[in-house]
């Protein structure tokens, strides 16, 4: 994992929540097998949540949240954070420096890619993330 980081975003991974260090961990790992020369695309995986990190909320704050946002129902404070990691984590990213497709998977999945992105590797980023 340390390999693939770059030192600033080092901290940045080990600021999440176990559960989310292990995912990018897997997902990073999916790509990584498939395509083991595209860091970014690895690093991509490996961060893609790191938007989570500044929200401390259990699995059941988690649960809570996700039925609220497929509801569409009003969310306060913290749920809405965690709705809104994607933003967060890819600000994060931006202002460290990272590649465009590390912040714009951050800030953007599970959407399609954005325009002017390799959409084949958008595709293993969602595929190598879907849990």
């Amino acid at each position: 994992m340390a390999a693939w980081l770059r030192p600033d975003e080092v901290s940045l991974y080990w600021s999440q929540q176990v559960a989310d260090q292990r995912h990018g961990l897997e997902t990073a790992n999916k790509l990584a097998a498939a395509s083991p020369n595209d860091l970014e695309l690895i690093r991509a995986g490996l961060l893609h949540d790191v938007g989570k990190s500044v929200i401390r909320i259990s699995a059941l704050g988690r649960t809570i949240a996700t039925l609220l946002d497929l509801a569409g129902l009003p969310m306060p404070g913290r749920y809405r954070k965690y709705r809104d990691h994607g933003p967060i984590g890819g600000e994060a990213l931006a202002g460290m420096g990272a590649e465009p497709l590390v912040v714009d998977f951050a800030l953007r999945h599970p959407a399609p890619a954005p325009e002017g992105t390799d959409a084949a590797r958008w595709q293993m980023l969602l595929i190598a993330d879907d849990d």
